[in-house]
């Protein structure tokens, strides 16, 4: 059942909405529309794609993927059924009281808990303990520099003056606090957007749609 929802001018503006294409950044917003009030819904890609673009072609897992991608969206596999959480959603909205409790909640809650349970004994038997612990985001490194890995991408798409992406980048980081859990894949995004407003001729090798890759 769809609600009415908030969507507050700076969701636009958010680093992360802008780094999808404009397709999956609809489908983002429609998805609070689909949620219950603690910011999770039953994740049905075939049907939304009925309801969401009826008469369009587009591939729904590929626009539904940009979004896991890029951590806006996560899905909890229970039994065998699917069950997507919107992290933050609670903090940006303004639930009627009136509005029913979630039935996904505890679901949810009881799978998180049985999986942090069974990552901890498999870590006692020396087994798992990677698979145990999830990437954090975390806010810029103080030592953050530009890998060998940035400088190659640069290099094979054409961005120069990464030094001064690289100042800009970091100045922004800092004084608003982003987080991310890839700091690469962060600043390679931040370098096509341009957040140093450089005047910079790029190549003429076409561009693909804004992603962390």
């Amino acid at each position: 059942m769809s609600r009415i929802r908030t969507i507050k001018p700076e969701f636009f503006n958010s680093y992360d909405v802008a780094c999808l294409t404009p397709l999956s950044r609809l489908f983002y917003a429609y998805l609070w529309t689909e949620s219950d009030r603690a910011g999770l819904l039953d994740w049905k890609p075939n049907n939304f794609r009925m309801r969401f673009f009826p008469t369009d072609g587009y591939d729904i897992n590929e626009i539904a993927g940009e979004l896991i991608k890029q951590g806006l969206v996560i899905i909890h596999d229970i039994d065998g059924d699917k069950i997507c959480e919107i992290p933050g959603f609670t903090k940006h909205q303004v639930i009627n009281n009136r509005e029913s409790d979630s039935l996904l909640a505890s679901r949810v809650d009881d799978a998180c808990k049985r999986v942090k349970a069974e990552g901890r004994k498999e870590g006692k038997e020396g087994k798992g303990k990677e698979g145990a612990s999830k990437t954090r985001k975390t806010s810029i490194p103080n030592d953050f520099e530009i890998s060998e890995r940035v400088r190659e991408w640069a290099k094979e798409k054409g961005h120069t003056r990464i030094e001064e992406h690289l100042e800009a980048f970091k100045l922004q980081c800092q004084s608003k606090n982003y987080q991310y859990t890839d700091w690469d894949s962060a600043f390679m995004g931040a370098v096509r957007k341009n957040w140093a407003s450089l005047d910079v001729k790029q190549n003429s090798r076409p561009r693909r749609p804004l992603s962390n890759d």
